[in-house]
């Protein structure tokens, strides 16, 4: 029985754990860029593994637009695809990886069906002139096609 940790929270920066229900915690961190997620994710579990966990534990914030928002929609994603709970913690919540085990194991923290996140600030989001409509939509068909 294990959980899967995700925190994108902090900027270049990734945090991924194997939370096992007992034994010692793995936990990988990757600086850089967010574009490695999934590959990064097969440090952690194979890809059959991840349909036999507990729950992904999910860090939704506070942070930065950017940051959050991409562990959250992975989470969200693995969580829908391979039929796998959800908890969600803050930052604060899960800088003890122990307390979260604890609180995963007691049952204390209940699931969720989806998880927003939290952002630290308003979003700082443009959008390049020059690109059409119809542009965009192809470069977000191409960036799904790829996972």
């Amino acid at each position: 029985m294990a959980w899967l940790l995700i925190n994108s929270c902090e900027r270049a920066t990734l945090r991924l754990a194997r939370i096992p229900s007992t034994g010692e915690i793995k936990e990988s961190v990757i600086q850089g860029s967010r574009s490695s997620i999934l590959s990064e994710l097969e440090t952690i579990l194979s890809p059959s593994e991840i349909s036999q966990l507990e729950g992904i534990a999910l860090v939704y914030g506070p942070g930065s637009f950017s940051s959050v928002r991409s562990g959250v929609v992975i989470a969200n994603l693995l969580s829908r695809l391979y039929h796998v709970p959800l908890y969600g913690f803050t930052k604060d919540e899960a800088m003890d990886l122990i307390d979260v085990r604890r609180q995963l194991v007691s049952g204390s923290k209940q699931p969720s069906q989806y998880i927003s996140p939290l952002y630290d600030a308003e979003p700082n989001i443009t959008i390049k002139r020059s690109e059409t409509g119809d542009q965009r939509t192809e470069r977000l068909g191409s960036l799904i096609s790829g996972l």
